[in-house]
């Protein structure tokens, strides 16, 4: 029962190294019960684990294969004195591959480079296991724990034949894992800056599109559908993605490409499993299927962006398939197998050829090669021996020669993580950029427009906050300086007013500017009397003389504020309500001749209709 755990543990928990290809050593428990169980205790056991992953965790059909293995390794080694890898090599040669082959086909009408990858990846997977098995019943004591007292002796031949194995599969395994993960992280880079980048690239352009632009293309205007299709097909990165609009309920109004082959309407979580990589990007993978696997998963995956316009159902999907990359990932891990597998080749031939006479040089050459993947890792200096036969001298320089091609090969891996980790902080930064963009104005650096609303709506969603004053701020004067002397003075000026602003910024108090010549400010558990103090101290500032020097020119210039009040909860309760109010407060003290204030609750009911019809009216 615990070699049957151990079989169903190893077959759930795969070593995954990227893009679908993963290893299991699910038939190394099960071997080790055909070495000391029998062929009948060992099928049953693979039978039954292969039965409880297909039904309890969606395994794939071709884990057949490696029951039928069980049986084959069975028949053909019921001396115990064959050597198992050997056997196994015929399997997969003879069984193995031709059936997997042919399965394949009758599931895809092709085999191409998925084809090879699923067969060369399971050939592999069945003989790390018949081998990791191998040497665990031929060096560790495990039948002295599954209650057998029979003396194990060691077989040279069979001993050197496993260390030309490990130390040719081990290192390379290794090399072949990091640089997968290193390969999916550099893709997942590069696919989420597309989808990124696509994604302001299109909101940047449609940015200007007011409301009732958005609406047309809701009710399908042809029009409006066609300049916004013109905008997606300009992406720069239109090659690589999808781009759809649709609304809630799924439909498609516009597309990149073709659009016939979403249909009328597209719910991308259909038939699959989506995981959030980070805001709004998601990846989608469909759901394991009986003659599915990994690799047919991945080439079926795709990555997704949703951005949402605001008050407005409409969605734009920005899609990232795999498929773009998954062939030269592939074709890239199918390449690195056909060498690991001619090194097997070369491995066993050496294997079989110097066996016997390498005894007396064995014992110099494993201690070398013990721990070399760690070694090569640290970079510490190996020892090779020097020995008295040609034939393991040479064996030495050929593992001097993939030692240093593999020491180069995760020199290469570093080198690349660090370009990977200089990639990511530049994205981090331009994220950081991004963000003050948007939370900020680009002329004072004040909180712009929609900082403050979203500061305002936090306000009042907090339990904790019970007095909140509103106040519009309107600069006098300012558009006949504008208009005068310039916009560049006027900027100037702007960013003067801002630092006196900032100046009376303080922990209960939020400034930001609107627009133009319009600030805001707002105070945070104050009372009327606080708000009064408030504004005449900034009333105060503003009127104090502002010197500009331009050209070698001086300005003294001079303006004024127009300040508008509206309180929280006596004025309004809500964000829309107590704005409108302090804007009415505002043009109410603006009609008094500026550098003033008025509160909302001091105008006359007359007076406030009389403003809100005039505004109607423009």
């Amino acid at each position: 029962m615990l070699l049957l755990a151990l079989s169903l543990i190893t077959r759930v928990y795969e070593l995954d190294f990227s893009y679908g290809v993963r290893f299991t050593f699910g038939n190394l428990f099960i071997v080790i019960i055909l070495r000391y169980f029998g062929l009948i205790k060992a099928f049953s056991v693979a039978v039954i684990a292969n039965a409880l992953e297909m039904y309890f965790f969606k395994g794939n059909f071709y884990t057949i294969f490696f029951t039928l293995e069980i049986l084959f390794l069975g028949i053909l080694w019921r001396n115990k004195k064959r050597n198992l890898f050997y056997i196994d090599i015929i399997y997969w040669s003879l069984i193995g591959v031709p059936l997997s082959a042919i399965v394949f086909y009758i599931n895809n009408s092709s085999i191409g480079v998925e084809g090879f990858l699923l067969i060369a990846n399971n050939c592999i997977n069945g003989f790390l296991n018949v081998l990791a098995a191998d040497i665990i019943i031929s060096y560790l004591p495990i039948q002295i724990i599954l209650g057998h007292k029979e003396k194990k002796l060691a077989d040279l031949n069979r001993l050197m034949f496993h260390l030309a194995m490990a130390a040719v599969l081990g290192p390379f395994l290794v090399y072949i894992m990091v640089d997968g993960w290193v390969t999916q992280e550099r893709l997942n880079s590069e696919i989420h800056q597309i989808l990124n980048k696509s994604t302001t690239n299109i909101m940047d352009q449609v940015k200007n599109w007011d409301t009732n632009d958005l609406r047309k293309i809701r009710l399908r205007s042809p029009i409006h559908i066609k300049r916004f299709e013109e905008i997606i097909k300009n992406n720069p990165f239109n090659e690589k993605v999808d781009v759809l609009v649709v609304d809630k309920n799924h439909n498609i109004y516009a597309a990149n490409k073709a659009a016939e082959k979403y249909g009328g309407t597209y719910n991308w979580k259909d038939g699959g499993n989506d995981i959030s990589v980070s805001e709004n990007i998601y990846m989608w993978m469909p759901e394991s299927k009986e003659l599915a696997f990994n690799i047919k998963q991945w080439s079926q995956s795709f990555y997704i962006m949703v951005s949402s316009f605001e008050n407005m159902d409409l969605h734009i999907q920005v899609i990232v398939s795999l498929s773009n990359y998954a062939d030269s990932v592939w074709q890239n891990y199918l390449n690195k197998f056909e060498i690991l597998l001619l090194f097997c080749i070369i491995a066993i031939v050496i294997s079989l050829m110097m066996g016997r006479i390498l005894s007396r040089d064995l014992s110099k050459l494993t201690i070398s090669t013990t721990g070399l993947p760690d070694k090569l890792k640290r970079h510490e200096m190996i020892e090779w021996p020097d020995t008295s036969t040609v034939q393991v001298n040479t064996l030495v320089s050929n593992f001097q020669v993939m030692s240093d091609n593999l020491v180069n090969l995760f020199t290469d891996i570093n080198i690349m993580n660090d370009k990977l980790l200089s990639q990511t902080i530049e994205l981090e930064n331009s994220r950081e950029e991004m963000k003050r963009l948007a939370y900020n104005d680009t002329l004072t650096g004040l909180p712009n427009r929609y900082y403050f609303t979203k500061y305002l709506e936090g306000l009042l969603c907090d339990a904790d906050v019970k007095n909140i004053a509103v106040m519009f701020i309107d600069l006098n004067r300012f558009k006949q300086i504008n208009d005068n002397l310039g916009h560049d003075i006027g900027d100037m000026l702007l960013n003067e007013i801002a630092q006196r602003l900032k100046y009376f910024l303080k922990d209960d108090s939020f400034v930001a500017r609107l627009g133009g010549d319009e600030f805001v400010v707002i105070l945070n558990d104050t009372d009327r009397t606080e708000a009064s103090m408030a504004a005449m101290h900034i009333n105060k500032t503003l009127c104090e003389e502002v010197v500009i020097h331009q050209n070698g020119q001086i300005h003294s210039l001079y303006v004024s504020g127009s300040i508008g009040i509206s309180l929280y909860p006596s004025d309004a309760k809500d964000k829309t309500t107590l704005l409108k109010k302090a804007d009415l407060a505002m043009y109410s003290a603006k009609e008094t001749g500026g550098n003033t204030y008025k509160f909302y609750s001091d105008m006359e009911k007359a007076s406030v209709a009389q403003k809100l019809e005039n505004i109607y009216k423009v």
